[in-house]
């Protein structure tokens, strides 16, 4: 402002016909200013497949969360002796209330009910663990999220399958039903091995692996494979029971081959 020079002239007020729009435009008396409107509405609400309005309500019927809201609006203890709240204890002076629901930041915080529902909609592309867990927790939150994403590896069933003279790997996932499908040049042990682990690196090591009786699964290469690999045993059973309900899907994957 120094660097600049002035000259400085008087105007009387009635010679004033600059004012900003915002301070002088009017305003009709029948509009109500005391309306009260969404100051905080950008988070994901709008994009998770349930609606706020949902999660508002069970927020409201679950015991936990209807203290954590409370604490929220009002105010923290000092210190916390309920085990239940003890995952919200930690970030209390994280959270915020957006439509009735619980944020933690921009993600929301989602009542028991809806947990389940939320994991199987990221289950169903099926990106890997490491994604999804990326993916959620830039939507939604609630305690042991991790565990629950990783909980469909626990069991999977895998076996082979003949159609048109070529042999196929098939694996289902006991949980969430999800299906890998590779065409096999040669069915031996170590053939099945190398594309067991090319499909775990992708998605996660399973707990346990459960197959049938065939040679390939029985032979010592594979057993002392299962053993190697981190958390992992070999249990035997017919994938026909992981199977039901999907035929036509494996077919038609079996079709694109």
């Amino acid at each position: 402002m120094k660097s600049h020079h002035y000259d400085i002239k008087y105007r009387k007020s009635a010679d004033h016909a600059n004012a900003d729009a915002l301070s002088r435009f009017p305003v009709g008396d029948e509009q109500n200013l005391a309306t009260e409107l969404p100051i905080n509405y950008f988070t994901y609400t709008d994009d998770l497949p349930v609606s706020a309005q949902d999660i508002r309500a069970e927020t409201l019927k679950d015991p936990v969360l209807t203290k954590v809201l409370n604490y929220i609006m009002n105010d923290w203890p000092k210190h916390n002796t309920d085990e239940g709240l003890r995952e919200y204890f930690t970030r209390r002076k994280e959270f915020t209330v957006d439509q009735g629901c619980i944020l933690w930041g921009l993600k929301v915080v989602i009542p028991p009910c809806y947990r389940e529902r939320l994991v199987k909609e990221l289950h169903q592309e099926h990106t890997g663990i490491v994604r999804m867990k990326s993916v959620a927790r830039s939507y939604f939150w609630y305690p042991k999220l991790d565990a629950d994403i990783e909980k469909p590896w626990e069991r999977v069933h895998v076996d082979f399958c003949e159609l048109d003279r070529k042999n196929f790997l098939i694996l289902v996932d006991a949980y969430s039903k999800w299906l890998c499908v590779e065409l096999m040049t040669t069915t031996t042990s170590s053939k099945t091995i190398g594309v067991l682990r090319s499909w775990f690196a992708t998605y996660w090591v399973p707990v346990e692996l459960v197959s049938d009786n065939g040679r390939q699964f029985v032979s010592d290469e594979f057993k002392f494979s299962c053993q190697r690999m981190e958390s992992s045993t070999l249990r035997y059973q017919n994938i026909i029971h992981s199977l039901m309900g999907l035929q036509r899907e494996v077919f038609k994957l079996l079709r694109v081959f």
